[in-house]
């Protein structure tokens, strides 16, 4: 910034309080400013632990493949000390292999086709933002496992003099974090065109709800499959269509032409978002994702529908619900379409 550079969108950075008694901080800046975020926020970073040597992320599919890119271009993280070669991204994946076995395959809560990023859940800022709004958003950091936090965490020992002697000795995790958190920030800000991609969730909605309907006898899911095959034909056609714009726009109409590109990426995680929330969560309102039921902290495909089963509500009130996923993913499609 001192030689001169500007964000083409702003950013915001925001520390927030009462994380713990119910995400208070955070959601009360979400809800009292929905009006705003809805129509103008790109989406959210949320950063929260960085101790320890594991890549972690969790997010919206649209962002996961900037996720990955991104990885690629920073080295990886030297948490044990030794210099390596590898890219974040490449020691992500590498972590990731080698615990798949205690992962149970790939059915683990995490979004295809590279289950290397898991759903969003809950239990950290990002929930407003992603499951009560609608905005693109990511949780991102490192940890000591891929089941818990490390040991102090929470307690009165979980301390600047833990971190620099235990957790964090040469503050690696500080520095990878920031890195790859600052390029995330800085290619959302600058980039022309935002780097977005709605082919990944047609392939994850597609993949989740297989699974879940093997659970649920007595409703006809058939609207439904139809409607996410609508998504993803729209999908492809979108990014088809934006390839050619990338490739042929004159400067006359570029700068018009990118704004409406940018308005699709933005507002269609918005269409995802029921008004009346979830059947038994209404503050929830992300149809596709959003924290289990009995899970909590971990994410859920099609939570609206998962909830129904937790619930033992019948057919009747589950295909109610399972017609509302089906309207919002067709409305979703069709916006996509109109470009």
């Amino acid at each position: 910034m001192k030689q001169g550079w500007r964000p083409r969108r702003s950013l915001v950075l925001g520390s927030w309080d009462g994380e713990e008694p119910g995400l208070l901080g955070s959601t009360e800046y979400a809800e009292d400013n929905a009006e705003t975020l809805t129509k103008q926020a790109v989406a959210y970073l949320n950063v929260d632990s960085t101790i320890g040597p594991l890549v972690y992320a969790a997010s919206s599919p649209s962002i996961a493949a900037f996720l990955f890119n991104t990885a690629k271009a920073i080295s990886a993280n030297k948490f044990f000390g030794n210099e390596t070669e590898l890219t974040l991204y490449e020691q992500w994946k590498t972590q990731t292999q080698t615990k798949r076995a205690q992962l149970n395959g790939t059915d683990d809560g995490t979004l295809g086709p590279d289950h290397l990023i898991k759903l969003l859940g809950s239990g950290s800022d990002y929930s407003a933002f992603y499951q009560h709004l609608g905005i693109i958003s990511v949780d991102m950091g490192f940890a000591i496992s891929n089941h818990a936090q490390y040991g102090v965490y929470h307690s009165s020992m979980d301390s600047l003099m833990y971190a620099e002697r235990f957790g964090n000795p040469n503050y690696s995790t500080h520095v990878s974090t920031a890195r790859w958190w600052g390029l995330l920030g800085l290619r959302l800000a600058d980039n022309l065109i935002l780097p977005f991609d709605y082919t990944t969730y047609a392939v994850v909605m597609k993949e989740d709800f297989a699974r879940l309907e093997e659970k649920i006898v007595g409703v006809d899911f058939s609207e439904l499959h139809t409607a996410i095959d609508h998504f993803r034909v729209s999908a492809n056609i979108f990014h088809l269509k934006l390839d050619a714009f990338t490739m042929d726009a004159t400067s006359a109409v570029e700068k018009i032409g990118r704004r409406t590109w940018n308005e699709k990426f933005v507002l269609l995680e918005r269409h995802l978002i029921s008004e009346s929330g979830l059947p038994h969560r209404p503050w929830y309102r992300h149809v596709i994702f959003g924290p289990g039921f009995y899970e909590g902290y971990a994410g859920a495909a099609f939570p609206g529908i998962s909830d129904c089963v937790a619930f033992k509500d019948n057919a009747t009130t589950i295909q109610l619900h399972v017609n509302e996923v089906t309207r919002i993913v067709n409305d979703a499609a069709m916006f996509l379409k109109e470009v």
